[in-house]
């Protein structure tokens, strides 16, 4: 019987391992497969590993931006949510999520949206 894991790091962890081991072999750089490690992590899908595209440079500018203190906008309070704010915060970033937001649900009302 295998042991049950219980330590968040250490799931985290071994998800990675099985995640790697699973793949093997990718297109990915050294700095963009952590990027779509944890997309197929967080999703269960492995499916992401032949269907994300990562612009050349997009890694480089991302990183340029968080580390200027950027504002970041997301579309589900789902993506908000899984975010860790705490190390946003320590590069000055903050992000939001208006999909809730009264004025943004009549505005897609009246658009038929």
């Amino acid at each position: 019987m295998t042991a049950i894991i219980r330590d968040p790091q250490a799931i985290e962890k071994k998800s990675f391992e099985i995640i790697d081991a699973e793949v093997g072999s990718h297109p990915f750089s050294e700095q963009e497969w952590p990027i779509v490690r944890r997309i197929v992590h967080t999703s269960a899908d492995y499916d992401f590993v032949m269907n994300t595209l990562i612009s050349d440079g997009a890694v480089a500018s991302a990183t340029a931006a968080i580390r200027d203190g950027c504002g970041i906008y997301c579309d589900t309070n789902m993506v908000l949510s899984g975010v860790n704010k705490k190390r946003l915060a320590d590069f000055g970033c903050r992000i939001a999520c208006h999909v809730g937001d009264d004025d943004v649900a009549e505005q897609a009302a009246a658009e038929g949206v």
